[in-house]
């Protein structure tokens, strides 16, 4: 005897998030999901996972989302999205300071030698001090 599918609301609901005593958890496997909703939601977070274990230079792409054990179907049809639901949670990722910037012009690195300097004298000095030398 064959069931008849659920119907969207319902495929929804079952396939969100659920509490459980230690947490919350998916109860469906990645390939089984239909609702598109849930869909999206997981793949953010798997998204969020794969940048938060990637580190500062994290780079995450459509097949890592292939490779979590999403069918390639659903990766076409919903990936892209979920890639772009993550960047309006997370914003835009801080780009690194590049050598030439501002920061590194040539009055910044002045100011940066006479702080250092000014720390060293007053490091030496006071170590002078200490020890009775001076």
């Amino acid at each position: 005897m064959s069931q008849a599918p659920a119907p969207a609301i319902g495929r929804a609901w079952l396939e969100s998030r659920k509490a459980v005593d230690d947490g919350y958890i998916w109860p469906f496997p990645r390939h089984q999901m239909q609702a598109r909703g849930a869909i999206r939601k997981r793949m953010v977070e798997d998204i969020q996972e794969m940048v938060h274990d990637g580190g500062a230079e994290a780079v995450v792409t459509i097949a890592d989302l292939l490779n979590k054990g999403w069918p390639g179907e659903t990766v076409l049809a919903h990936g892209v999205i979920a890639f772009q639901m993550f960047r309006a949670e997370n914003g835009p990722t801080p780009k690194p300071i590049r050598l030439g910037s501002r920061r590194d012009s040539v009055r910044h690195m002045a100011r940066d030698a006479v702080a250092l300097g000014l720390f060293i004298a007053s490091t030496l000095l006071i170590a002078g001090v200490t020890a009775g030398a001076i």
